[in-house]
């Protein structure tokens, strides 16, 4: 079962139950409603950073950290598109037709849209990969979500007990899923806006999708990719993962929980009890959190509606 980590959410994630997972569509919220309404993210560019989060409490910035309100600058000619690839997997067939039926890829895709000038259209591709993955690929300006990833999510979940309080896996597998689809946008607002990264792209853009959760009052979802990562992770660290672009499976635990702890300190200060190897890491996070902010707003200010 969840422990501490599980907190109320209030979300625009619609908590899809398919025949994979349960039964039937759960609205999401602590009173079973769908959230506090709209999703404006504009505390991307907004003056008052210390307000971004909606209810969450966020840290107080000092004047000359935070960014100035920035009008987009860049003509909006595109618009984040859905597309859906028929999967050949019976399971996965179901699987697809729920989560395409609950209108939970169109939502994410609306509510982008909302929020990000493009500079042409960006299609979000759901589809069967027969390898558990999601990536953007530059070469044909598309991001590929595939299915496999969440039924992989899904399963380490359930492999851990990691369930809601139904004893479900889908719902959290769902948040889960949610943070591997922005950092993805990630990756491709990269290349789209040609962003200038110091340091590696991998670890921006996952602070780019947990910031974008958590702006939406949606941490909880960064949380659940956050305990995915450290379920992902068996001890081995051969050369070749220290080789590759990504972080350790829990160094990116650990950054993930860092930038949800910096966020609202006080909200989530069972982490100083729960995660004593950050001891050393926690009193610092509140400022990582604002630094990530500013350098993504930053970033974003010339696309941001």
């Amino acid at each position: 079962m969840i422990g501490p980590y599980e907190r109320c959410a209030r979300s625009f994630i619609p908590a899809l139950a398919s025949t994979l997972f349960l039964a039937s569509t759960v609205p999401l919220g602590c009173d079973g409603g769908s959230g506090d309404g709209g999703h404006d993210l504009s505390p991307w560019v907004q003056n008052d950073v210390g307000q971004a989060g909606g209810d969450t409490a966020q840290p107080d910035v000092g004047e000359s950290d935070q960014p100035g309100p920035v009008e987009t600058q860049e003509p909006d000619l595109g618009d984040f598109v859905v597309e859906y690839e028929l999967p050949q997997s019976p399971k996965l067939q179901d699987l697809a037709s729920g989560i395409r039926d609950s209108g939970y890829p169109d939502a994410l895709a609306e509510f982008l849209n909302t929020q990000l000038a493009l500079p042409r259209d960006l299609p979000l591709v759901f589809a069967q990969c027969d390898k558990v993955n999601a990536y953007y690929a530059g070469e044909d300006k598309r991001i590929t979500i595939c299915w496999e990833m969440l039924v992989d999510i899904a399963q380490a979940f359930a492999d851990h007990d990691w369930t809601d309080e139904s004893g479900s896996v889908g719902t959290l597998a769902l948040y889960a899923w949610t943070w591997v689809i922005f950092h993805e946008v990630g990756h491709a607002l990269v290349d789209y806006y040609q962003l200038p990264i110091t340091g590696k792209e991998e670890d921006a853009v996952d602070d780019f999708s947990t910031l974008l959760l958590i702006l939406d009052d949606s941490a909880e979802a960064a949380v659940h990719a956050a305990v995915y990562f450290r379920f992902q992770d068996n001890g081995e660290h051969p050369p070749s993962a220290l080789a590759n672009e990504h972080g350790l499976h829990l160094q990116r635990f650990y950054n993930i929980m860092c930038i949800v702890y910096g966020s609202a300190p006080a909200e989530y200060g069972y982490f100083e009890t729960q995660f004593p190897e950050m001891e050393d890491r926690l009193p610092r996070c509140e400022g990582e959190y604002v630094q990530k902010l500013k350098s993504w707003a930053t970033l974003l200010a010339p696309w941001a509606k």
